[in-house]
C-alpha cells in the first residue's frame, strides 16, 4: 500500500507537469499524431468527487441456461428522472469494474405517469475505449528540432538505444537552453526534465549531464547552484537543515501510510466478512428455496399418482370393454384374412402371367434394335463406300488434271502417297 502511495504522489508529479505543457505539448501532438483536427478548444475543471458512492437496489450473479454468466442489476423508480440513463450508467462503469462480468440492467417504474426518461445511449455516448500515444514511439530527433521547450522535454522519453542516452542528453540540454529566452524558464524546464528522468531511471544521469553544463547567470537565481555545485557553508547548513526536515516529512508520510495500510487491511477484513455472511445468506435461502421446491414437488407427486391410480381403474374398465371389441374384431379379421389371401393368389397368377408378356415384349424390342443395328451398319458401310468412291473420283480427276504431284493430291485428300500410286496404276492399266 505504501508502495501504491508513493506510486500515486509521483503520478501526481508528472500529472502536474504535462498539465503546465499541455496546451503548446500535447494539443499539437495528438493532431499530428491521431489527425484529429482541433478548430478551438477551452480548458475545463477536471476535479471529480473521489468519494462517490453508489448503492444498487438489487445485483445479483446470474447463471443462464446458455452457460453464460452475468451481473443481473434491478433498481426501483418511483420518479420519471431524465438522468437515470446516466446514473445507471455510473452504476455500469462500477460493477463491470469490481466483477469483471457482462452486466444486464433494468429499472422498474413504480410511477403512475408515462415514462419519458432515456433508456439508451447513442452511439456517440458510449465508451468502447481509447487512443494511445507512446511518448516511447515518438521520434527523437524530430522533438529534439523543435523550437518548443515543452516538446523538446518529450526527447528524453522518445525512441533512442540505450547507448546513445548521454548524447541526446547533451543535445537536449543545449536545445533547452537555446529555447528558453530567461533563466526562470530554463530553471523550470531543468526541474521538470529531473523528474521525467525518473520514468527512464535516468536521475543520476540527468543530474551529471546538467552539472557538466555550462550555464551562466544570475547566481543566486542558478538552478545548478541550488542542486550545490556552489558550495558554502551557509548553504550547506541550509541544505541538511532541508534534508532534515525532509526526512521528518517522510518518516511522517511514512506512518501515515502504515496507518492507512491498517485501514484499508480493517475495511478489507470488513468487506471479506460482510461477503461472507452474504454468501452464507444466500446459501440459506437458496437452501430455504429449495426444501419449498422439494415440497411443492412431493405434493405434486402425491396428487399426481392419485390421479393415476383413477385413470388406472378407468383404463382397466376399459380396456375390458375393448378386448370383447378386439375378440369380435379378430373373428371378423379373420374371414376377410381368408378373402384377401384369396384374392392375393389371383392377383399373383395375374401378375405372373403380366411378367411374362412384358419378357415377350422385351424379347421382340431387342430384336427389333438389332435389325435397326443391322440396318444401320448397312447404310453405314454404303455410306463409307459412296464416300470412298467420291473420293477416288477426285483423286482421278486430279491425277488427269495433271496439276498437281502426288505427294500434294495425298496431302489434299489426307491419305497415303502409296494410296494415290495404287490409283493411278489402276487408271493406267485400263487404259
Amino acid at each position: 500500500m505504501a508502495k501504491a502511495k508513493k506510486e500515486a504522489k509521483s503520478g501526481n508529479l508528472y500529472d502536474r507537469i504535462f498539465k503546465e505543457n499541455a496546451e503548446y505539448l500535447f494539443i499539437p501532438l495528438i493532431q499530428r499524431e491521431l489527425q484529429f483536427k482541433i478548430k478551438e478548444f477551452e480548458a475545463i475543471p477536471d476535479r471529480f468527487t473521489r468519494t462517490l458512492e453508489r448503492e444498487t437496489d438489487f445485483l445479483y450473479r446470474v447463471l443462464t441456461e446458455s452457460e453464460e454468466c452475468l451481473i443481473l442489476h434491478l433498481e426501483f423508480q418511483t420518479k420519471d428522472d431524465p438522468e437515470m440513463l446516466f446514473r445507471m450508467e455510473e452504476y455500469h462503469a462500477l460493477i463491470h469494474r469490481k466483477y469483471k462480468l457482462p452486466v444486464k440492467h433494468i429499472v422498474v417504474y413504480l410511477g403512475a405517469k408515462e415514462v419519458k426518461m432515456r433508456s439508451k445511449l447513442e452511439e456517440k455516448e458510449i465508451f468502447s475505449g481509447f487512443e494511445i500515444i507512446s511518448l516511447h514511439q515518438l521520434d527523437t530527433s524530430t522533438l529534439l528540432s523543435s523550437q518548443v521547450p515543452e516538446v523538446i522535454l518529450l526527447a528524453l522519453l522518445s525512441n533512442y538505444e540505450k547507448e546513445r542516452t548521454e548524447v541526446v542528453l547533451r543535445y537536449l540540454l543545449k536545445a533547452l537552453k537555446q529555447a528558453s529566452n530567461t533563466p526562470d524558464r530554463l530553471e523550470k524546464y531543468l526541474q521538470q526534465l529531473i523528474i521525467l528522468s525518473r520514468l527512464r531511471n535516468l536521475e543520476e544521469k540527468t543530474i551529471k549531464a546538467i552539472e557538466d553544463m555550462v550555464i551562466e547567470y544570475d547566481v543566486e537565481q542558478d538552478y545548478l547552484y541550488k542542486m550545490g555545485i556552489e558550495k558554502g557553508a551557509a548553504r550547506e547548513q541550509e541544505r541538511m537543515k532541508q534534508e532534515m526536515l525532509l526526512l521528518e516529512e517522510a518518516k511522517s508520510i511514512l506512518e501515515e501510510e502504515r496507518q492507512q495500510a491498517e485501514r484499508e487491511k480493517a475495511i478489507a477484513e470488513q468487506e471479506r466478512a460482510v461477503a461472507e455472511k452474504e454468501k452464507e445468506r444466500i446459501a440459506v435461502e437458496k437452501a430455504i428455496a429449495e426444501q419449498e421446491r422439494e415440497r411443492i414437488a412431493k405434493e405434486k407427486a402425491i396428487a399426481e399418482q392419485e390421479k393415476e391410480r383413477i385413470a388406472v381403474e378407468k383404463a382397466i374398465a376399459e380396456q375390458e370393454r375393448e378386448r370383447i371389441a378386439v375378440e369380435k374384431a379378430i373373428a371378423e379379421q379373420e374371414r376377410e384374412r381368408t378373402a384377401v389371401e384369396k384374392a392375393i393368389a389371383e392377383q399373383e397368377k395375374e401378375r405372373i402371367a403380366e411378367e411374362k408378356a412384358i419378357a415377350e415384349q422385351e424379347k421382340e424390342r431387342i430384336n427389333e434394335e438389332k435389325v435397326i443395328a443391322e440396318q444401320k451398319k448397312e447404310i453405314a458401310e454404303q455410306e463409307k463406300e459412296q464416300i470412298k468412291q467420291k473420293q477416288i473420283a477426285t483423286i482421278q480427276s486430279l491425277i488427269r488434271l495433271n496439276l498437281l504431284s502426288e505427294e500434294q493430291i495425298a496431302e489434299i485428300v489426307q491419305e497415303p502417297l502409296s494410296y494415290i500410286q495404287a490409283i493411278k496404276a489402276a487408271m493406267q492399266k485400263d487404259k
